[in-house]
């Protein structure tokens, strides 16, 4: 019973307790309730009014935070992204703020809503009051409640309103310096331009100011400082450095260089204004009297190629408009061919525009500007002026479709110059220091081409080695040569992994072991990889290039590497025998490191060649040969200095970034003049066939130039190509450009003198050779191609019984052609003429009887004519209704007339003294700081 009777109190308390619980739980929703009620009732008593005003404020301040951490919200709205234009969305979400302030405090008579007359001129006064530093937000904190409640909107109204009032006065101070600084600035830029345009100095405009802008622009006052040029227009010109920001004061150690160093000798203006902005500020007459560079080569590449293709548009934009006012801006008066104005003209003369990249790509997107639409700015006066056509959103696109022809025509007077660091400095090294140099000389016109192993060893595959890879894969395409490439990382396999995705064709290549990769008179093809005996013509070691396997590789003890085949990783047993011809380059990233292993591997091929287990070759031969990447200039110097010293080094540095970005590199280009050379020579070459004028303008060359990037690059590499071409036929080749005799025995070899005399007088076989078959037939059927390749085939023997060595040359053109495009990534069209019209259809490529029939794209980067047998790569050409081989003979006979520039004269590098033909000497360098 008693156990009974403390049940029934436990039950009663758990009750009780239950009931207190719901009680509480009762009690703390009515407060909850009651609370929400308050905040609803505060936010109900919000005056609707100050909460626009509000939700106005916060956008500013969202838009204004958007335009300093988003890139692409600042494209869309470019003028938010200006200290005025952060500025004026202060003023305009304080303003708003302070309205619904301003209408309480203002109103005398009572009323909530006071007339809107007087409470805008005394908002205006509140905002003035706020960016003096004399508001005092106290003041007003019992009119925010009043407006917005007690609740937590009126504390976050007072903080908004608290950051505005700080934020204001800031901001109006920043906004006058940098409207000081650009007003300045922008006006000696005007005034300074006309100064120049009266006496036609050129002008120079450099994007920012690092290392590499500075290195150039302190080269080049030193050459204005020389006085040894005695054109006029080198003479005082105008250095503008854009978009520096903040650094331009004395303290700042480039700015005081290039100052001291333009002291007396060049006018420097250093600005923060953008690059595109450059061609609005000059003085008009600089359009048409000056010349004016545009050097966009700061080491931040993606910034570089936005800055340029704003610039472009910014460039075309200028020339449209022109265009458009002489055409009363009716795009109904737009030819089908353009004809552009003189002023036009005489402006995409006078202008150029240099570009550092370094990404593949890039070719592509500079490839596309002029399909890019007319901007913003052009398209509002075109709207304007053609209103018959419906609304703006149906007059668009009639008007882009009836402007494309004239925004072609001139997109494509604007030359941009890609410069890609590491290909110039590679293909710089390996034209002054020639694979050629640890070979035995060879002359395919008398002698019997001498069997050669010719071992690349390529240290570190980063950036520099990649390219150095990639060249020496087609630099080495010489008669008589199997070239065999070695590529060295602790991250090969990596790397190869890359390559393979990036470059298939050329990690994937297979040629017999102990026959050359091409032949002088190449009777069949080397590359087919069908034998068992077929080994990769690059090979990969994971290793480190200080370790004692690369000591092994170099010393001739077999190591274990690997390649790339269609199949995957593949092992292989990396040999470099006791006849092989060593060429080794080493690229680790850092100099110290680079130097060091360099001399290591140095000291163990000479130790090899002094012991006898590594043939030294017939003079001048130098084998081994080992090159080093070294960036900083004064090092470079002293190791050349060690180098040239009483004991003989074969250890050639190379690349530093004064050398890579000086005015011989960048402006001079004498090689990019050869290459405008080569391709004015082939028009010319085809004109004198033709019975035309053979005078080429340099217009109408870099009209055919500037076609595509992939081209303008093949005409540069073709260029570079032929100091190799001399060693050939027996010539020197030491990376210069050929002197007056060397071009004429050049010419004897190939018989040329008597050749430009057979086609001055249009003797059927000279034209044939260089200008190819006119093929009478142009259908497509398997019947007419069939006739195309008869025909080709009956003339080919008298040209090669005729001109044996320029047959033999140009084949050995096209085996260098192909490699080349493998090392960009291309492939061959593989299934025949049918796999090649599927290809045509499917990008949308359009047939022109009158022209060969479309055989590359350059979205799939594939290519028909990429074949190395010359036979079978003959036998395309007529199909396609063409006879590419002649144009391979062409640049073996116009290739020393190119690299003399004896076609045009070249536009940049006037100095004489940068330009000398016999030779490329060390340059004369200057110290910075």
């Amino acid at each position: 019973m008693l156990n009974g009777l403390a049940t029934m109190m436990q039950v009663a308390d758990k009750g009780r307790t239950l009931s207190a619980t719901a009680e509480a739980d009762a009690t703390a929703a009515i407060d909850t309730s009651r609370q929400m009620s308050e905040r609803l009732a505060e936010v109900s008593a919000t005056d609707p009014l100050a909460a626009v005003c509000f939700l106005i404020g916060v956008g500013c301040v969202v838009a204004i935070i958007l335009s300093v951490a988003s890139d692409r919200f600042k494209s869309q709205v470019k003028w938010l992204g200006t200290m005025a234009g952060k500025f004026a969305m202060i003023l305009l979400g304080g303003f708003f703020l302070l309205l619904p302030i301003a209408m309480h405090t203002t109103a005398g008579s009572g009323y909530l809503w006071p007339k809107l007359g007087e409470s805008v001129p005394a908002a205006a006064y509140l905002m003035f009051e706020t960016m003096g530093f004399s508001a005092d937000l106290s003041d007003w904190t019992v009119t925010i409640h009043t407006i917005m409640g007690n609740g937590a909107l009126a504390e976050l109204y007072f903080w908004l309103l608290a950051f505005y009032t700080v934020a204001s006065p800031v901001a109006l101070a920043l906004t006058a310096m940098d409207v000081l600084m650009n007003g300045l600035t922008g006006f000696m830029v005007y005034f300074e331009s006309w100064k120049k345009c009266v006496r036609r100095r050129d002008i120079y405009v450099f994007y920012g100011l690092d290392d590499n802008t500075s290195t150039l622009a302190l080269d080049l006052l030193g050459q204005v400082a020389d006085k040894s040029s005695d054109n006029p227009r080198d003479r005082m010109p105008l250095l503008i450095f854009c978009n520096v920001e903040g650094s331009t004061g004395e303290g700042d150690s480039l700015v005081q260089q290039v100052r001291q160093d333009a002291y007396g000798c060049a006018t420097v203006i250093f600005t923060p204004m953008p690059l595109e902005n450059i061609p609005n500020r000059l003085a008009p007459p600089t359009q048409t009297r000056c010349n004016v560079y545009y050097l966009v080569l700061s080491d931040d590449t993606d910034e570089n190629v936005q800055a340029t293709i704003r610039l472009c548009d910014q460039l075309t934009t200028q020339m449209m408009v022109w265009e458009m006012i002489g055409r009363r801006w009716d795009v109904r008066n737009i030819e089908p061919k353009p004809q552009l104005r003189p002023r036009t003209e005489a402006y995409a003369r006078n202008v150029r525009v240099w570009c550092v990249h370094d990404n593949p790509d890039d070719d592509l997107i500079f490839d596309s500007l002029p399909q890019r639409k007319p901007d913003d700015q052009l398209m509002v006066h075109l709207l304007r002026h053609n209103a018959d056509r419906g609304s703006a959103d149906k007059r668009r696109p009639h008007i882009e479709t009836a402007l494309q022809p004239l925004m072609v025509v001139v997109r494509n007077l604007v030359e941009v110059r890609l410069i890609s660091e590491q290909r110039e400095v590679v293909w710089d090294t390996l034209t002054t220091n020639p694979l050629t140099q640890v070979l035995d000389p060879v002359d395919v016109s008398q002698d019997i081409v001498p069997f050669q192993r010719l071992v690349v060893v390529i240290c570190g595959l980063g950036s520099f080695g990649l390219e150095a890879l990639r060249a020496c894969f087609w630099f080495g395409r010489l008669p008589g040569v199997e070239l065999r490439i070695v590529g060295v990382d602790r991250r090969a396999r990596d790397v190869a992994q890359h390559m393979a995705a990036a470059w298939p064709e050329l990690v994937f290549e297979r040629v017999p072991e102990g026959m050359p990769s091409v032949r002088p008179d190449l009777e069949r093809p080397l590359t087919d990889a069908s034998g068992s005996d077929a080994v990769p013509t690059v090979c990969f070691m994971e290793a480190d290039a200080r370790s004692l396997a690369m000591h092994d590789l170099l010393d001739g003890t077999p190591v274990q590497g690997f390649s790339i085949g269609p199949e995957g990783e593949e092992p292989e047993t990396i040999v470099v025998g006791d006849s092989s011809r060593i060429y080794v380059m080493v690229m680790l990233g850092a100099d110290d490191l680079s130097l060091d292993a360099a001399l290591r591997l140095e000291r163990t091929l000479s130790r090899r060649a002094l012991a006898g287990r590594l043939s030294a070759g017939s003079p001048p031969a130098q084998n081994p040969l080992v090159s080093v990447l070294v960036r900083n200039q004064e090092v470079l110097e002293s190791v050349r200095d060690v180098t040239h010293g009483d004991e003989q080094f074969s250890l050639r540095p190379f690349g530093s970034t004064q050398e890579a970005f000086s005015y011989e590199r960048i402006l001079g280009a004498p090689w990019e003049d050869a290459a405008i050379n080569l391709q004015a020579a082939y028009t010319q070459a085809r004109r004198v066939a033709q019975g035309l004028d053979p005078q080429v303008t340099h217009a109408e060359a870099m009209e055919a130039f500037n076609s595509y990037e992939i081209k303008k690059l093949s005409n540069r590499a073709a260029t570079r190509f032929t100091p190799y071409r001399l060693w050939c036929v027996g010539l020197e080749a030491n990376g210069g450009f050929p002197s007056e005799e060397a071009a004429a025995q050049w010419a004897d070899k190939l018989g040329t003198q008597a050749l430009a005399v057979s086609l001055t007088g249009r003797d059927e076989t000279a034209v044939r050779l260089l200008c190819g078959i006119d093929f009478p037939d142009r259908g497509l059927s398997q019947e007419d191609r069939d006739k195309r390749v008869a025909l080709l085939r009956s003339v080919e023997e008298a040209e090669a019984k005729e001109y044996p060595v320029v047959c033999s040359l140009g084949d050995l053109e096209h085996a260098r052609w192909c490699a080349f495009l493998r090392a960009q990534g291309w492939s061959a069209v593989d299934g025949g003429f049918d796999a090649l019209e599927r290809m045509v259809s499917f990008v949308g490529l359009q047939d022109d009887p009158a022209r060969p029939y479309p055989h590359e794209s350059m979205r799939l980067m594939r290519h028909y004519y990429l074949v190395d047998d010359p036979a079978a790569y003959r036998m395309r050409g007529a199909e396609c209704r063409g006879d590419p081989a002649a144009y391979d003979r062409a640049i073996v006979t116009q290739a020393v007339r190119a690299m003399r520039r004896e076609v045009i004269e070249p536009e940049y590098g006037r100095h004489p003294h940068l330009h000398r033909l016999e030779g490329m000497g060390r340059k004369r360098t200057r110290r910075r700081g």
